[in-house]
């Protein structure tokens, strides 16, 4: 009887455990919803350390142009730009650096996710950033009335 009581406990610390860290996880992966209006700029300052990672929510709509800068104390910091639901990135800071300038592809909510890299995670780093959101109305030579998106000019002597 004796034995079963320690097997119980033990079940117990673990079940605790398990809990802990999936509410720890949890809590890291918190986002943070900030509206950017077209034209719009907004700053936001904030820390993560380990493996926390902060997400910031922005509603574009197709051809919007998406900026993003980011500046750090920690060069091991990047973000990437998620579309909401999908796993992969349009733009991945770790590969494309620190500042990214680029056109929604379609209407919806785009998640701008800072974080730090695998080992500087693992190292237990600390990151204070100042984040730079925007939203640009969409570049069209012809000003969305139906003509080329572009314009050739040529020169004749």
């Amino acid at each position: 009887m004796h034995e079963n009581t320690d097997m119980t406990r033990i079940s117990h610390i673990w079940v605790a455990t398990a809990i802990f860290f999936v509410s720890s996880a949890t809590l890291a992966q918190d986002a943070r919803q900030i509206d950017v209006e077209a034209g719009d700029v907004r700053f936001v300052e904030d820390a993560i350390a380990g493996d926390e990672i902060d997400d910031y929510l922005l509603n574009a709509k197709r051809a919007q142009i998406l900026s993003v800068d980011l500046r750090t104390s920690n060069s091991s910091a990047y973000f990437n730009i998620i579309p909401k639901g999908s796993q992969e990135a349009i733009f991945v800071g770790s590969a494309s650096g620190k500042v990214a300038d680029i056109t929604a592809p379609t209407d919806g909510t785009y998640v701008i996710r800072v974080y730090l890299v695998r080992s500087a995670a693992r190292r237990g780093e600390t990151a204070d950033y100042t984040l730079g959101l925007g939203l640009g109305a969409p570049e069209f030579a012809d000003g969305l009335s139906g003509g080329p998106d572009y314009w050739a000019v040529s020169v004749d002597d």
